[in-house]
């Protein structure tokens, strides 16, 4: 008795034409054989941008974060202290500059104050003198 090589079933794909349904136990079950040409077209699909979970989760934390930073400057310019316009002051007998800033600048820090004052007026020094005139920075 003679058998055809066509009544031979094949187990294996042979080289160069590839079964759909081959499932081989040496090749992982979530990969599959491709025709050529299929699936080609959709992967490299111009303009369009796949993003993974973690590009996704980045994306959205980037998006958070810039929200979050105009929400922040936001609520610093509604909450933050309204100055009084920019104006001079003349130094009396015995004050010193602390005290002046504190007077003068009652919302702010004093020694932010103290600084304000001295940029302002181009101190080298935190010694001033009876009789100087001072200006005093209102709000930037």
């Amino acid at each position: 008795m003679t058998i055809e090589a066509a009544q031979i079933p094949v187990a294996w794909p042979l080289r160069g034409r590839p079964h759909d349904g081959d499932i081989s136990p040496s090749r992982p079950r979530h990969l599959r054989v491709v025709r050529e040409g299929e699936g080609v077209q959709r992967a490299s699909a111009p303009g369009r941008l796949r993003l993974t979970r973690r590009g996704r989760l980045v994306r959205t934390l980037a998006v958070f974060g810039v929200v979050s930073l105009f929400a922040l400057l936001a609520w610093s310019r509604v909450t933050a202290p309204v100055l009084p316009p920019t104006h001079a002051v003349t130094v009396e007998q015995g004050q010193t500059l602390s005290q002046i800033a504190a007077d003068e600048l009652p919302m702010v820090p004093l020694e932010a104050a103290v600084l304000r004052i001295t940029l302002a007026n181009g101190l080298s020094s935190r010694s001033v003198m009876a009789g100087q005139a001072l200006i005093i920075p209102g709000r930037d």
